[in-house]
């Protein structure tokens, strides 16, 4: 009986582990393809000085699936999502006037999706949009793209 139980209880912690692992896999910021996509995205802004530049990024990046907003005073903000969430992951990065570069793993289900929720955030400029966004952005280190 104490054989069985301390069974069980190994079982138990193996199954834990192997649960655990599986999650962390699937939805850490550096498991691919989540993390590649990022690091991908992080460094083609890096390179845009100006919202005008992102339709000449090369055209097999799909620049025409990035959502772009302007401000009033000439700030802008843009993004990309991935839009697999039927292969069980979803990332999306963005970047702005400050050339700032964010990422976020929460669900976006498209292109759609994403400018919709870029273009229907109350804001006036770039500072309150940021904090309006509807989904947590995770600022990206420059030194990690």
């Amino acid at each position: 009986m104490k054989n069985l139980k301390t069974i069980i209880l190994i079982s138990g912690c193996v199954l834990l582990i192997i649960t655990i692992s599986i999650y962390l896999y699937l939805y850490n910021s550096d498991a691919p393809p989540a993390g590649k996509f990022v690091k991908k995205w992080g460094g083609i802004f890096s390179t845009i000085n100006h919202f005008s530049e992102i339709r000449s990024i090369d055209t097999s990046n799909r620049p025409d699936l990035i959502v772009v907003r302007s401000f009033e005073d000439g700030s802008w903000f843009a993004g990309v999502c991935n839009g697999y969430v039927e292969h069980g992951w979803s990332a999306s990065v963005y970047t702005d006037s400050s050339k700032r570069i964010f990422k976020s793993f929460e669900l976006i289900s498209g292109f759609e999706a994403l400018h919709h929720m870029i273009h229907n955030v109350d804001a006036r400029n770039l500072d309150v949009f940021i904090s309006k966004f509807p989904i947590n952005l995770q600022e990206i280190q420059k030194k990690s793209i």
